[in-house]
């Protein structure tokens, strides 16, 4: 744990209480506490939560601001949103265990929809955060050790196993394993055979970890796949995937068979999965049912006629080029194209790379798809559809 985790002393926390405002500058709000005559280290404690506030917003919204937070834990926490959804998977239940809480973000979720609450918390210092944190709910209640020792006696149960940081440990892939869980992803599973719940993990968890013997569910919150889960509260559902849009307090799901999806040739509209239709596998089951294909094989962008489906993002294709530079820029230069979305996928191209090379000019903007057509390199000029 590191200093800047150190849970706030009593004087920090009046501090915060009585100056915190989302919008505060953390800079300007230093120097004001200094010329308040605040000692140097309670001032360090407040303007680290001030900025954690801040940053959190984005993952938490509103709910930031009434936390005490680390940086560590913020980084593992659910997003509030994705939170509800795990606490609507265990609605028909009334309590919940939730192993290695953190910060309790998911317990407050759990809390907030009226499931009695047990935290249960490994370290003691991100236990203080979490009990403050759960402070306001009389029907929660924090604990302080492991995952593996604890007794569940509640009727649900929730594990969010902390990610080993592959960064510090000198690990240049980022592919997380079974070994970078703790506790253990057997041991996870093995707790929600016996009780029903869920376990939430790295949504890159390589496939043959993923237990045949429980839903899984990828899930995407704003266009980001944050997570993969595996759930035990359906017993009809068990061994199917999911592709999960968490959408405000509802969800799209989309489930199917795991197969390639049929080349097709390019049509006039060019689609843009979500990363969760394509992380569970479901791509081909999405385009066989809505008849659409990928325009060059194990390439994750599907083609054909025009539809509307909150699983994808679509383009109206303008014009299809070479993927040549001075090409692109005759091109780009002759209709005043200023700005230029581009994206990418199986050709090797740096996005910003190519923009600075274009040498772009003009009020007109356009998307710039750069992908492979029946195994080609090509550049498909498009429009958004909206």
């Amino acid at each position: 744990m590191s200093a800047a985790a150190v849970f706030p002393s009593s004087e920090a926390l009046k501090i915060l209480q009585e100056i915190y405002e989302p919008e505060i500058n953390p800079d300007q709000l230093n120097v004001a506490l200094r010329r308040q005559g605040h000692r140097p280290e309670k001032i360090v404690e407040v303007v680290n939560q001030v900025a954690l506030r801040q940053r959190a917003r984005g993952k938490l919204g509103s709910l930031a601001d009434s936390l005490l937070l680390t940086r560590q834990g913020l980084e593992q926490a659910s997003r509030l949103e994705v939170a509800r959804y795990h606490a609507r998977k265990l609605g028909r239940l009334g309590s919940v265990t939730d192993l290695g809480c953190g910060l309790g973000v998911d317990s407050i979720a759990f809390a907030q929809s009226g499931l009695g609450v047990e935290a249960v918390e490994s370290d003691k210092n991100t236990a203080k955060f979490a009990t403050s944190n759960l402070d306001g709910f009389t029907k929660a209640k924090v604990h302080v050790g492991t995952a593996e020792e604890f007794e569940i006696k509640t009727e649900a149960v929730f594990l969010d196993p902390a990610r080993r940081d592959l960064a510090a440990s000198g690990r240049s892939r980022k592919l997380l394993g079974p070994k970078d869980f703790s506790p253990s992803i057997d041991f996870a599973l093995e707790v929600i055979s016996q009780t029903p719940g869920g376990v939430k993990l790295a949504p890159g968890l390589p496939h043959e970890l993923i237990s045949d013997k429980f839903e899984a569910a990828w899930v995407s919150h704003k266009g980001d796949l944050v997570e993969l889960s595996q759930w035990s509260t359906d017993t009809a559902r068990a061994g199917r995937r999911y592709a999960v849009i968490v959408d405000g307090d509802s969800e799209h799901e989309f489930s199917g068979d795991n197969f390639e999806a049929d080349v097709a040739p390019l049509g006039e509209f060019i689609y843009e999965p979500d990363p969760a239709l394509i992380r569970s596998h479901l791509l081909g089951a999405f385009a066989f049912e809505n008849q659409l294909g990928v325009m060059s094989s194990g390439i994750a962008y599907l083609t054909g006629r025009e539809i509307q489906s909150p699983w994808i993002r679509g383009f109206r294709i303008v014009d299809e080029l070479q993927l040549n530079e001075k090409e692109l820029a005759r091109y780009f230069a002759g209709r005043g194209i200023g700005t230029l979305e581009i994206k990418k996928r199986g050709v090797e191209i740096e996005p910003e790379v190519l923009r600075k090379k274009l040498k772009l000019k003009g009020s007109g903007a356009a998307t710039l798809i750069t992908t492979k057509v029946g195994g080609a390199r090509k550049a498909l000029v498009c429009e958004p559809v909206r």
